[in-house]
């Protein structure tokens, strides 16, 4: 199958993971993974290449594809709709490789795994089919789990070449602190000259060298680099940075910040110098993925890691952040909101302006009407209920409410909005017409149109 044509099959089972047709393990096999298989030309129904309900071990995955060999060359493990993909483990290849899938439709992640074991390695490849592009996705699957490259080798090849780059790459941005706090501690004469020009421009005045090599070694060890997100792997990007006017207040003491992540380090570092045991009680406390670690692998990978004290790190980019921040606080035994105040930043940012007027609540539904308005067209005001999804998601981040609000189940809460408004719904309110001949569109009512 060409890519044009993968491109087309992926945007149909988009479709249909936004229309909420796809609401079980088994019709996540049935309604995404076998018709995406045959895309790539694996026989589906062909028992001597893919084997359904293959034992591995003590274990049963849901299908496995026989390349050259006799053993399976791809495993496939099909987790619920809605359902965490497991995070990878921190395996090593091992001498006979196999490919790893683990998808609940949405999401697919693709790693090595060794006959004898069951924990995955590092994930060489990330594919969400409701963010990324279909040509995009499309373009993956072919590179790793097309027929054809898995039976030549090709897609072994590819994934073993791409993990290694990656691997690289997450260990040069690990060492950036280290290097940092050297090159702070021991600055050259064209480190000295070039922050002692910027001050001159800033102010007029030139500061000493001794004054500017101090500042510097103030820097060492002790204060954190600003976070920068690097991608390692291809994937949907990151919200764009809140700027501008985040800050908290801890009793009498006021720090302001640049961002959002900047924010929540700072009251991470904050809590911890006011009570050194209190890094340990907040890592007790964690399950699942965890948000500090002195361990990065026990991080999410793929971004720059902040540091804390005592050798912890921070996953910046949590998201939302405050059941964060008020967890923390319950933890060091003092009250959000009257002992901690935190004032979120807003955003500022290229391309179109938060259309929110000061002072205006911004609400779900506002955001969901907000979305119709900006995507229908004059030829059809229907729009489908995936793109809505992705604009409102980029509107809650512009205006804030991404700190607010549960992003993980966003999803589920706007498609409980426009059912429950529909006209005809439970509510009454009939602010939204749902296309009867169309799955999963919708438009604006007379009554949606006046919303805002």
């Amino acid at each position: 199958m060409t890519a044009e044509a993968l491109t087309a099959v992926i945007a149909d089972i988009g479709d249909r993971l936004d229309g909420g047709v796809v609401s079980d393990p088994g019709r996540v096999e049935q309604g995404v993974v076998l018709p995406l298989l045959e895309a790539l030309g694996w026989p589906v129904f062909d028992p001597t290449t893919v084997v359904r309900n293959h034992r591995v071990g003590d274990r049963t995955v849901s299908c496995a594809l026989l390349g050259r060999h006799p053993d399976p060359a791809v495993l496939v493990e099909i987790e619920s709709p809605g359902a965490a993909v497991p995070p990878a483990g921190n395996g090593s290849r091992h001498a006979f490789e196999r490919v790893r899938v683990v998808t609940n439709g949405a999401q697919w992640v693709l790693s090595f795994a060794d006959a004898n074991r069951s924990d995955p390695a590092e994930p060489f490849c990330s594919v969400d089919l409701l963010h990324s592009s279909a040509a995009e996705a499309a373009s993956r699957f072919l590179r790793y789990l097309s027929r054809d490259a898995i039976v030549t080798g090709d897609a072994l090849e590819a994934a073993a070449t791409d993990q290694r780059v990656a691997q690289q790459g997450r260990r040069s941005v690990e060492a950036l602190p280290e290097a940092w706090n050297q090159l702070v501690a021991q600055p050259g004469e064209r480190l000295l000259n070039l922050l002692a020009s910027q001050v001159e421009r800033l102010c007029g005045v030139r500061p000493t060298r001794d004054a500017t090599a101090g500042f510097l070694k103030t820097l060492a060890g002790g204060t954190r680099i600003a976070p920068a997100v690097r991608r390692l792997e291809p994937g949907p990007a990151e919200p764009p940075a809140l700027h501008g006017n985040a800050s908290f207040t801890l009793f009498d003491r006021t720090l302001e910040f640049g961002t959002n992540a900047d924010l929540l380090v700072g009251v991470f570092i904050a809590l911890a110098e006011r009570d050194s045991t209190f890094m340990n009680r907040f890592d007790a406390a964690q399950s699942g993925r965890k948000r500090v670690s002195r361990n990065l692998n026990d991080l999410r990978p793929g971004v720059l890691h902040e540091a804390l004290p005592g050798g912890w790190r921070i996953d910046p980019h949590i998201s939302p952040k405050r059941p964060v921040i008020e967890r923390a606080c319950k933890i060091a035994g003092i009250e959000y909101g009257r002992d901690l105040v935190v004032e979120f930043a807003q955003a500022h940012r290229t391309g179109p302006p938060d259309r929110s007027r000061p002072g205006e609540k911004v609400t779900q539904i506002g955001l969901i009407v907000r979305a119709i308005r900006s995507l229908r067209s004059a030829r059809d005001p229907f729009v489908p209920l995936g793109d809505i999804y992705k604009q409102v998601g980029r509107d809650a981040r512009v205006t804030g409410m991404a700190e607010v609000w549960e992003m993980g189940t966003l999803r589920n809460s706007i498609r409980g909005n426009i059912n429950n408004n529909v006209v005809g719904g439970p509510r009454g309110d009939g602010l939204f017409h749902r296309d009867t001949s169309r799955k999963g569109r919708y438009a604006l009512s007379e009554k949606g149109e006046r919303v805002g």
